[in-house]
């Protein structure tokens, strides 16, 4: 029997810690900021710094998680939404103007979800283990 091991997250930048602009998901570890394109070009260059500062890697869209990783998108999700994943989410927003001519800010569709290389690097090791040592008790 293969010994399960935990994949090891990365930490959270500091500056995210005391900002009001990025919020954590309840229960997960996953984090969002909202704003304009802008501020993301800005807000990607913070982040990308401070992965590599911590464990040198960078980081990947979470569309690509499934295909590195071998597991489904439902996997990712899953595993994300229960905590076992760090993701990092930039939603983009517009301004406008209402009807009275007040500008207000609204959600566009647009949202980038981001998880760390090193998180889907380790649970890559992970499942390769387990599938070794499959293999191992089969050909028992």
């Amino acid at each position: 029997m293969v010994e399960r091991k935990a994949i090891k997250h990365v930490s959270i930048p500091g500056m995210w810690g005391m900002s009001a602009a990025v919020y954590k998901i309840e229960g997960t570890r996953w984090y969002v900021e909202e704003g304009p394109v802008p501020h993301f070009r800005q807000w990607l260059k913070e982040l990308n710094k401070e992965m590599r500062k911590e464990t040198g890697s960078l980081l990947l869209p979470m569309q690509w998680v499934p295909m590195y990783v071998g597991v489904s998108r439902a996997a990712v999700k899953k595993r994300a939404e229960t905590g076992g994943l760090t993701v990092f989410s930039y939603k983009f927003i517009q301004r406008s103007r209402t009807l009275l001519g007040k500008e207000t800010y609204k959600e566009t569709r647009k949202q980038i979800d981001l998880v760390p290389y090193s998180e889907c690097d380790q649970w890559r090791e992970i499942l390769l283990d387990i599938q070794e040592a499959r293999n191992e008790f089969e050909a028992e």
